[in-house]
């Protein structure tokens, strides 16, 4: 399609048009020179970065630096993944300053979400410490999506100003810990909303067999969305809620 010189440059100078940043199909990755023109144009205005990684790519690293650089004009994070391991590779790129573990400060960071969407026989980690400093500070966090394959420690900051916490179970044969999601829960001390969605299994880690009870206190919970029967009862049991 042909545009005039006029409107292209009216285009090129108009940074809201280039806010929103799909990184999803092989050749982004390859050659990253067209996402450096669309930074470039984007200025300083806020942007939504959805980041998809295709099956069968491997170098990131071109990519992520230059994303790296621009986190603070970060306001929604959306990383779809087919491997946890590359989660792990993307995470401290963009979450951490370079070569250190302090925060990559990401200050109109509003929404972050992380989906494993592919590996059918991944298995629950334990909890990751290049949470415990990611993107911090971030004040305007509020909603968080985070796959039950990879979940923060509650002593991660930037879970301070987080309001809407789900979780999601990205396949069948996945069996997250709900030790582990207990523990992420309660790092949210102000949470109002959380949700938990997955497959229809029984979870065999069953709260009643701890040897003391698990109570986790959230003050300000109004609102709870499970739709994962077995361990999905187990996380209701242990919950304190008030305002619920």
């Amino acid at each position: 399609m042909l545009v005039s010189s006029s409107w292209r440059n009216m285009a090129n100078a108009t940074p809201q048009l280039w806010r929103h940043l799909h990184i999803r199909r092989p050749h982004q990755f390859a050659d990253p020179a067209g996402l450096w023109k669309r930074l470039e144009k984007s200025g300083q205005c806020p942007l939504d970065v959805v980041l998809k990684v295709p099956p069968g790519v491997i170098d990131l690293q071109p990519t992520l630096a230059l994303l790296h650089h621009h986190v603070r004009q970060f306001r929604v994070l959306d990383i779809d993944v087919p491997d946890p391991k590359i989660a792990d590779t993307i995470l401290p790129s963009l979450a951490l300053s370079d070569g250190t573990s302090r925060g990559n400060p990401a200050s109109l960071l509003e929404e972050l979400r992380i989906s494993i969407y592919e590996d059918p026989h991944a298995s629950p980690d334990e909890h990751k410490l290049y949470f415990e400093h990611a993107f911090y500070p971030a004040p305007r966090l509020r909603n968080i999506t985070l796959s039950a394959l990879r979940l923060p420690p509650p002593s991660s900051k930037f879970l301070s100003t987080v309001a809407t916490f789900a979780i999601t179970t990205g396949t069948e044969d996945e069996s997250p810990s709900v030790l582990s999601m207990l523990d992420s829960i309660e790092g949210v001390p102000h949470l109002k909303y959380l949700k938990y969605t997955g497959y229809e299994f029984f979870s065999y880690q069953n709260t009643y067999s701890l040897n003391h009870p698990r109570i986790v206190l959230l003050p300000h919970l109004e609102v709870v969305d499970v739709i994962v029967p077995g361990c999905g009862l187990d996380i209701l049991q242990c919950l304190e809620a008030p305002s619920l």
